[in-house]
């Protein structure tokens, strides 16, 4: 409401004022953070799915001085939300910023208690380091996500978008032996430099699979019960 975000304005502008009188950057640090938690807490009763920047800003102040893990946990939802708003509105080095607080938010032991939180957190920063230019950054977060995926559609989304990034900066080579280590990884045994009869085998085994079947049969099918392989369909599909 209207009274709630211009309160949430005065107190703001007030101990904002507050805040920058104080010499030490410690008591400076605290008193933002502070502040960002009661602007926080004005926001409770209403909507919290789309929290005011200047409200994070300011809860990011205080990242050395916060140990529950919940309360550090939801802080890295909050940037993990900004960043994803950021980049809708393609302010793409603002996004990453906000990924990368996420991410320091976020203690290692948060993989056990919130999987898809930090498996989100560390996918958008994985991407985003990537599109900033950050290559050693990125590689880093993806051997990250590569070793908490918990099941093969986590795997197969993170390696498709690696896929994708490596083709739009003209690295198809890099592209093509991620996407193999990946199969291989999903045991599935392919090589990056196929024979011409290893390519007509394989037109030939699929031709025979699903040769004087309907396209009702097909759906029926074992393969279109594979989960990793309906979802990359499903996203396929999405794009068209």
């Amino acid at each position: 409401p209207y009274t709630t975000l211009f309160r949430s304005r005065f107190i703001h502008d007030n101990l904002a004022q507050a805040a920058y009188a104080i010499g030490s950057d410690k008591a400076l640090s605290t008193t933002r953070l502070h502040f960002g938690q009661r602007l926080l807490e004005d926001l409770a009763d209403s909507d919290t799915s789309n929290v005011p920047v200047d409200v994070v800003n300011n809860i990011n102040f205080g990242l050395d001085a916060v140990a529950d893990p919940k309360l550090r946990l939801a802080y890295a939802e909050l940037n993990l939300r900004a960043g994803q708003e950021a980049r809708h509105e393609s302010a793409y080095r603002d996004a990453l910023n906000y990924f990368r607080a996420g991410v320091k938010w976020a203690l290692e032991p948060a993989w056990q208690s919130d999987h898809r939180l930090m498996f989100d957190l560390y996918s958008e920063t994985f991407e985003s380091e990537y599109l900033n230019g950050n290559p050693a950054a990125a590689n880093a977060l993806f051997e990250s996500l590569q070793s908490h995926a918990e099941s093969r559609h986590e795997l197969a989304g993170i390696v498709y978008t690696k896929i994708l990034l490596l083709t739009g900066a003209d690295r198809g080579d890099e592209a093509v032996e991620i996407g193999v280590n990946a199969l291989r990884t999903l045991g599935m045994r392919i090589t990056a430099h196929p024979s011409r009869a290893q390519v007509l085998g394989e037109l030939l085994l699929a031709r025979l699979q699903t040769a004087f079947r309907s396209p009702d049969r097909l759906a029926q099918s074992t393969f279109s019960e594979d989960k990793t392989l309906k979802a990359r369909s499903e996203e396929h599909t999405s794009e068209l």
